[in-house]
């Protein structure tokens, strides 16, 4: 026997299984292709996390287990928040933005649906502005408290990285609350390509039947899509911040479409409106404004009762 060519077939044996663990702990981590929508929720450590979403806490760039990467360019713990005032637990938690700060993710390159949504469910007292991948979602926008912004576009990702930041924003303007990546979708147009001229205020019109339960929402734009609803308050009194959400409807309306949405009514005095953007789930201060289509107030001095604890009438979600 060569015991001097066994050996050589034994360190050669070694040494190329030594290679293979090397590179495969230096390769870097990469978020596993997904086939799914990736969902993330912005929110305090130890906070509960939305079914079918992964938490980011604020942490830096960083591997997550179970083949997801993602995380700051900085420490963002010290800006997660979590409200204790919303049932919604994806509105309820947020993180701002440092000024310079920059979110990632590690995804293959491709084109994904992205949706994105800002606010915060208890102060209104900031303005925000979010790019996705080059792409801006929105630049300055002001939210009353409670109130979101929720936005789905397409983007290109052509580094291993999905990217968000804020701009040149203040810091801790820009509050996100919870995002969704789904692969696939139409490229963005490229930059030469001339963005769509959308304004809600001058291409959406609706108004209320006399059903009063049906609206109809007209959009003359060749080419923008808008999100749009209808919702019915209870009326208690005829002080707005005083009523509640009885029933609404939230949908999307396509270039040169006409569509109708409808609500259920309480059996009592109702205000209905008709908007683009989306649902108040409250009016305690805050309103519409420009954003209402249409609105009508029926049943006149009729006022709602509150719902004594324990009932729960068909349509009224505000008594859950």
């Amino acid at each position: 026997m060569n015991h001097s060519s066994s050996a050589r077939t034994f360190f050669a044996i070694i040494g190329a299984l030594f290679i293979a663990l090397l590179v495969g702990t230096l390769q870097p981590a990469t978020t596993q292709a997904q086939g799914s929508t990736i969902k993330i929720n912005f929110q305090i450590s130890g906070a509960s996390t939305p079914s079918g979403y992964l938490a980011d806490t604020g942490q830096t760039y960083g591997n997550r287990g179970g083949g997801y990467s993602y995380g700051w360019n900085s420490d963002h713990t010290d800006v997660t928040r979590e409200r204790a005032v919303h049932s919604d637990q994806r509105y309820d938690t947020l993180a701002h933005f440092h000024n310079g700060g920059r979110w990632e993710i590690a995804l293959p390159n491709g084109t994904y649906t992205v949706k994105t949504v800002i606010g915060d469910p208890s102060h209104g007292d900031t303005t925000h502005t979010l790019n996705v991948e080059g792409v801006n979602y929105w630049t300055n926008q002001s939210l009353v408290a409670n109130e979101f912004g929720s936005k789905t576009l397409p983007v290109t990702v052509s580094d291993g990285r999905l990217t968000l930041n804020s701009g040149s924003a203040a810091d801790k303007q820009t509050k996100i609350t919870f995002l969704e990546i789904t692969p696939g979708g139409t490229p963005p147009p490229t930059a030469t390509a001339a963005p769509p001229n959308c304004d809600p205020e001058v291409h959406l019109t609706g108004s209320i039947l006399s059903n009063n339960t049906t609206g109809r929402i007209i959009n003359s734009s060749s080419s923008c899509t808008y999100d749009v609803g209808m919702a019915s308050y209870r009326k208690f009194d005829e002080i707005i911040d005083n009523q509640e959400i009885f029933d609404w409807v939230e949908t999307t309306i396509g270039p040169n479409q006409t569509i109708e949405v409808s609500v259920d009514l309480p059996n009592c005095a109702t205000q209905i409106d008709l908007f683009y953007g989306d649902v108040l789930l409250s009016l305690n201060g805050q309103r519409y404004g420009t954003r209402l289509l249409a609105a009508r107030h029926i049943n006149g001095t009729n006022y709602c009762q509150p719902v004594p604890e324990g009932n729960c009438p068909a349509g009224d979600l505000t008594a859950l």
